[in-house]
């Protein structure tokens, strides 16, 4: 009855599925699709007005996407990909801090997309940051940041810290005084 497609790599096929045994085609769109490459980009303008309703991150990038494709706002649905968070957790006492600005990363680590050691190449010059990355890498990630903190000698302020489960992320992260995350 539903056919969601992810990202672009799936809209082409769930359209022909939806052309051929009916149904309602969901367009997860919680990239900038047209800035990743040019065929995403294409596949994108191509297939955005077949589908029945959208799904993207943010009010303003619903508003672009819109504008970009010539269609109605409200064929867009805005599921945040953040968590609403509630004063008592907002308002949890923070890790002892010991004088730090505290950031914490957390999630999968990919140099090539995220750029994560611009931030440790910019807090060398900031004596009063910590960064905590609750994070595991992919490709040669994880050795090239542990590499970088060595050398910008950064070992007290900026530390991997032991990964936990699913559910006890958000407890973890809101104990900081920042999230960061720098895609590109």
């Amino acid at each position: 009855d539903y056919y969601h497609a992810h990202n672009t790599y799936f809209l082409p096929s769930m359209y022909f599925a939806k052309i051929l045994y009916g149904g309602f085609l969901i367009y997860d769109s919680h990239e900038v699709q047209w800035e990743l490459n040019r065929i995403s980009s294409l596949q994108e303008k191509v297939f955005i007005n077949k589908v029945d309703r959208i799904i993207n991150v943010s009010d303003g990038r619903a508003k672009a996407q819109a504008k970009r494709y010539n269609f109605p706002s409200d064929k867009v649905c805005v599921i945040s990909n953040y968590p609403v968070l509630s004063k008592d957790i907002i308002n949890k006492p923070k890790i002892g801090n010991n004088g730090y600005i505290r950031f914490i990363f957390s999630g999968g680590l990919d140099l090539s997309n995220n750029k994560i050691d611009n931030f440790v190449r910019a807090i060398k010059d900031y004596s009063n940051i910590s960064l905590d990355l609750l994070a595991f890498g992919y490709n040669n990630s994880t050795i090239t940041l542990k590499n970088l903190i060595k050398d910008y000698k950064l070992e007290n302020r900026v530390k991997f810290i032991p990964l936990v489960k699913p559910d006890e992320v958000l407890n973890i992260i809101t104990k900081y005084d920042f999230m960061i995350i720098l895609m590109i």
